[in-house]
Order: structure tokens, then C-alpha cells, then sequence
């Protein structure tokens, strides 16, 4: 096991102050993945605190403490999924401003010959030709 810093007070404080805006953070948006991640990495770091029972060194508990620890804000599986809904969102936002090439163009030409669905008003009758919800 490869040794790990043991935090100081001021790091410890400062780390689970972010767990802790972590886990409200992903209870304001509804992300259960997250919370499960951060609470499952609260029962690693709980459990590398009793895990030995003397079949560690007492320098091999604190190292796998001090893993625990630093990795009690690691969400990687719900950072993954955040990273690809933003890819989406921005993929969508950048299609959105594209122009709409499929909508039909009013023209002099269609107006005896078009198909009123796509003309209707708030009431339902067609802006073209003022046949009634069609």
C-alpha cells in the first residue's frame, strides 16, 4: 500500500466541509448516484479505521486512513455521467441555434396549396387561408 499525506487539522476540516456540500449539492439536484458514491466512500473511510484488527501495522492503518480520506469527495462514476450530459446539453444548445432548414416558407406560391397544420394561430384557424382547427 502505498503511503498517502496524513491531513492536517485545517485539511481535514477543509475536506469534509466539501463532503458535506457534496452531499447537499446532489440532494438540491436529485443525483441519488452521487449520494450513493459519497456514502459509500464515508464506509470505506469508517471501515479503514476498524479494519485490521491487528493485521495491519499501525502505520498500514493510517495509510489506508489516509487514502480513505483523501478520497471521501471521489464521484467518478457520477462525474462521468456529468461530463456526458453537459457534451449533450451543449450539443443541443448549439444545434438549437442552427438554422431550421425542414420549416416551410410562406410564399405567394403556397398559400393556395398548403397544408394549414403547420399555419395554425392560438385559436386553431389557419393564418393562411382562415379555415377553422383542421
Amino acid at each position: 500500500m502505498k503511503p498517502t499525506k496524513t491531513p492536517t487539522k485545517t485539511e481535514k476540516i477543509s475536506q469534509y466541509e466539501a463532503f458535506l456540500h457534496k452531499i447537499n449539492l446532489f440532494c438540491i439536484s436529485g443525483n441519488n448516484e452521487g449520494i450513493k458514491e459519497l456514502v459509500e466512500n464515508a464506509d470505506i473511510w469508517s471501515y479503514c479505521h476498524r479494519v485490521s484488527n491487528g493485521g495491519f501495522s499501525e502505520k498500514q492503518q493510517q495509510s489506508a486512513i489516509d487514502n480513505a480520506f483523501w478520497k471521501l469527495c471521489n464521484t467518478p462514476k457520477t462525474d462521468q455521467v456529468s461530463q456526458e450530459r453537459q457534451k449533450f446539453w451543449a450539443t443541443q444548445k448549439e444545434e438549437s441555434l442552427l438554422p431550421k432548414k425542414d420549416l416551410p416558407v410562406q410564399t405567394e406560391d403556397n398559400e393556395e396549396n398548403h397544408e394549414c397544420a403547420l399555419y395554425l394561430d392560438i385559436n386553431g384557424t389557419c393564418i393562411i387561408c382562415g379555415s377553422g382547427n383542421t
